[in-house]
């Protein structure tokens, strides 16, 4: 199991959650392990998550849309984990 994997994997299962980068450097590490008996460290999980939002295809095939959300009163930015649904003409 890969580390993109692992973040698709806890994308898919936390479908409209609202996500930081702040927040998934301290819970991916232990999903990772507790599900998958794997460790990466919460560095790699950040860069790897930084590649798995750029990549629309790759989110596309596996159902998910990430919304970008600014937080009121905060220096950060967060995504809502959305279902995306896919059409027909997406698919081709």
């Amino acid at each position: 199991m890969t580390c993109k994997e692992i973040i698709i994997d806890y994308l898919k299962a936390n479908y409209g959650e609202l996500i930081t980068h702040h927040s998934l450097d301290s819970v991916l590490p232990n999903y990772g392990y507790l599900r998958f008996y794997k460790q990466y460290s919460p560095a790699t999980y950040h860069r790897n998550y930084c590649w798995v939002k750029k990549d629309s295809e790759l989110l596309l095939k596996n159902g998910i849309e990430l919304k970008p959300e600014k937080l009121e009163g905060k220096n950060y930015d967060a995504w809502k984990i959305i279902r995306k649904q896919q059409t027909e003409m997406e698919l081709k």
